[in-house]
């Protein structure tokens, strides 16, 4: 699913707002990514940034006006693509107090799909997630710097999070390619994955941006723990359910609502 943005409709219409300094008394919250922003998973589909603009609202005495812009099925490509040339996207961005970003989790499904269909590609059936993995890094880099220069010298809350194993267990159960040294997929793809986490971090401190661990919440310290087990994960087995979207809120708002230019 490529294009349901449900706020499209009226949020050009709507967006002639004085967006100034996030102190003001009523904030403009866009939260941008996939279909966690969107709140797959979650009763009413209102999943981490429902959570989150009531925490912005009751923490700080502020009237937040939300334009959430995640859409299912999206990639890191497409978010960039769309703060580069979606003018929607452009005006949320340069015209918001608060924003959110959650993306990449599809960037390496995609490829641990075709691992485990043997259709990755190279000798060690592992080309497509290592393309995938640098496409990744590449784009948060500019995800982040676009949406810096969307807002300027204004001053923002911008937040991110982390990706979480949704399927340790099941994983760590297969052993989809044997032409590996691998003993099972969880052994092949939390290495690249973990690889990711630190990539992200890194990325968005270099732009003041603050980053949600929701990978240690979901995961555990050792990153072997499955959400899953803990009843983090909805019936599908991927998305949260209202439990684990209260937790991605809980890590946001533990952060703080420092900005900076």
């Amino acid at each position: 699913m490529k294009t349901k943005i449900t706020t499209l409709a009226f949020l050009t219409l709507s967006f002639f707002f004085a967006a100034g300094d996030a102190s003001a008394a009523a904030w403009n919250y866009t939260a941008f990514g996939d279909s966690l922003a969107y709140g797959t998973g979650a009763t009413n589909n209102e999943g981490y940034v429902n959570l989150y603009k009531n925490y912005l609202e009751t923490d700080n005495q502020a009237t937040v006006i939300l334009y959430n812009l995640g859409v299912p099925g999206w990639t890191s490509s497409d978010l960039l693509g769309a703060l580069r040339t979606n003018s929607t996207f452009r005006l949320a961005a340069s015209g918001s107090d608060v924003i959110t970003v959650d993306i990449g989790g599809n960037d390496l499904l995609q490829a641990v799909a075709l691992y485990k269909l043997g259709a990755c590609g190279g000798k060690k059936n592992n080309n497509c997630l290592k393309t995938a993995y640098k496409k990744l890094q590449s784009n948060w880099k500019k995800i982040f710097s676009e949406i810096r220069k969307l807002r300027g010298k204004k001053a923002t809350i911008i937040r991110t999070m982390n990706l979480y194993y949704s399927s340790v267990n099941m994983d760590r159960s297969q052993d989809s390619y044997s032409g590996d040294k691998y003993a099972s997929d969880f052994d092949f793809f939390n290495p690249y994955l973990l690889k990711a986490n630190r990539y992200l971090q890194k990325a968005a401190r270099k732009k003041k941006i603050l980053t949600a661990d929701v990978h240690a919440l979901f995961n555990g310290a050792s990153g072997t723990e499955d959400p899953q087990v803990k009843g983090y994960i909805s019936i599908d087995g991927l998305h949260p359910n209202d439990t684990g979207y209260q937790i991605m809120a809980d890590a946001l708002q533990s952060l703080g609502y420092k900005s900076s230019k």
